[in-house]
């Protein structure tokens, strides 16, 4: 009805476990050489490749033949559902005056650092695609790549921002449009992620990052990881104990214990973060109980 708003919310699967591409998409990427997994000398497990693992493992360390029809499946999965999104935007299924918007709510390790599938702080987990179209009349300049730290809750405002309607101040994301039009003078300076239990890692996981540096936490284990992902971003060298960095390290655990300094899980005393016993019990439903007590 073209005298009324709407909104369309397309809900793909893929790119996810089982990865089973048409079998062209997969054909096409087994004919290519592709990248080979990178393993941080802080991350390794297994010396070589294991067989007999549970059949839906969260390490793992395979043969380069089974790791090119991994990588070649999940890639594959990749392009088919580009060129699903690619109908719907080219082929007239939208009306030109329609904002656009694609994120994913996760990544894949794809044996990178002997990881598999998600729940890491690491970049091929953690950092996802967001991309936005607005159409000519908005005036925001096509082809931007914004350099600043945005997160999936900063959709919902986005959209509202875009349909002129006022955003509640109970929302915690910030819409975009100021971004793409270069008139915010203000953004954050890094986002905060978070897992309860990352599984095999006896552990949660905490991390602060503005896309340049990353410093994570692994609570149950109290293990840190800091990178620098402009020098380093595949992640392999962990200067977390860099006595070159420390400055640099206790600035970014500043960042996470202010993040965490009012939480009831006790992941702070304000001034160092505290060790768990094992992965994070989740706790909302207790939070939310105590504020109505």
């Amino acid at each position: 009805d073209e005298d009324r708003p709407f909104f369309i919310w397309a809900n793909f699967i893929h790119p996810h476990q089982p990865l089973t591409p048409p079998q062209f998409y997969y054909d096409k990427y087994m004919g290519m050489d592709l990248p080979e997994p990178v393993v941080g000398d802080w991350a390794r497990v297994f010396d070589q490749p294991q067989r007999g693992l549970n059949p839906e493992p969260w390490r793992i360390s395979v043969e380069p033949e089974v790791t090119k029809q991994m990588r070649a499946a999940y890639y594959g999965c990749i392009e088919h559902i580009d060129h699903q999104i690619a109908r719907m935007i080219w082929h007239g299924m939208l009306p030109k005056n329609t904002v656009v918007a694609f994120a994913s709510d996760h990544g894949e390790m794809l044996g990178d650092h002997q990881w598999l599938r998600k729940r890491n702080p690491f970049e091929p987990s953690a950092r996802v695609p967001f991309l936005v179209r607005f159409p000519e009349s908005y005036g925001i300049q096509s082809g931007q790549v914004i350099d600043k730290p945005v997160e999936l809750m900063d959709l919902m405002p986005t959209f509202l921002d875009a349909a002129g309607v006022d955003i509640p101040v109970t929302v915690d994301g910030e819409s975009l449009v100021p971004l793409m039009k270069d008139e915010s003078s203000a953004w954050r300076d890094f986002v905060h992620g978070e897992c309860c239990n990352v599984p095999s890692s006896n552990s949660g996981m905490q991390y602060v990052t503005d896309g340049k540096r990353k410093f994570a936490w692994f609570p149950g284990k109290d293990e840190e990881l800091f990178f620098d992902l402009e020098e380093d971003p595949q992640e392999v060298r962990n200067l977390s104990n860099d006595p070159d960095r420390a400055i640099e390290v206790a600035t970014w655990r500043g960042h996470l214990i202010a993040q965490l300094g009012d939480r009831p899980e006790g992941f702070t005393d304000g001034e160092k973060l505290i060790e768990q016993d094992g992965p994070t019990a989740p706790v909302l439903t207790r939070v939310i109980e105590d504020a109505q007590a």
